[in-house]
């Protein structure tokens, strides 16, 4: 519950700021499941940190965002 509850919160922060969509990079495999429960596809988009900030694993090759499309 807690979990999801702040998944979602951070999804409507998003959406009230006028973004087209929220992505994530899950950290285990496991999580796909979870995160798709909550609107969010495995599309495997590729995110871009050289202008230095990075969230991601380091390897741009595990880089890979779940999307979830807002409007």
């Amino acid at each position: 519950g807690h979990a999801s509850a702040l998944v979602r919160e951070a999804v409507d922060t998003v959406r009230r700021r006028g973004m087209a969509a929220a992505m994530l990079i899950p950290s285990h495999e496991e999580l796909k499941t979870f995160y798709a429960r909550l609107g969010f596809e495995d599309i495997r988009f590729p995110l871009d940190f050289s202008e230095g900030f990075d969230l991601g694993t380091g390897d741009a090759r595990c880089d890979l965002a779940m999307v979830c499309r807002l409007g």
